[in-house]
């Protein structure tokens, strides 16, 4: 038997919030004096863009680690 797919609706609405955060940290990032350098081949950085990378890194981590869970315990009895 197929594990249901998980709920789209739900997905959605915690993409949506993560997406929020991250500009909402983004955003203040902007309040202060912003450090920025180059990365090798001239491209632009900033602690904004890292800031944000690694909030969005570990907040879609999560939910697909959530989305993995409920799908294994959708077709196993026990999980460790």
């Amino acid at each position: 038997m197929r594990a249901p797919e998980p709920d789209r609706t739900s997905l959605k609405a915690a993409l949506e919030v993560a997406v929020r955060e991250a500009g909402a940290l983004a955003a203040r990032t902007f309040q202060t004096a912003l450090k920025s350098w180059n990365k090798t081949g001239g491209s632009p950085v900033s602690e904004a863009d890292i800031a944000v990378d690694n909030f969005l890194r570990e907040r879609l981590k999560v939910l697909a680690q959530e989305a993995v869970d409920r799908d294994i315990g959708l077709r196993h009895r026990r999980v460790a």
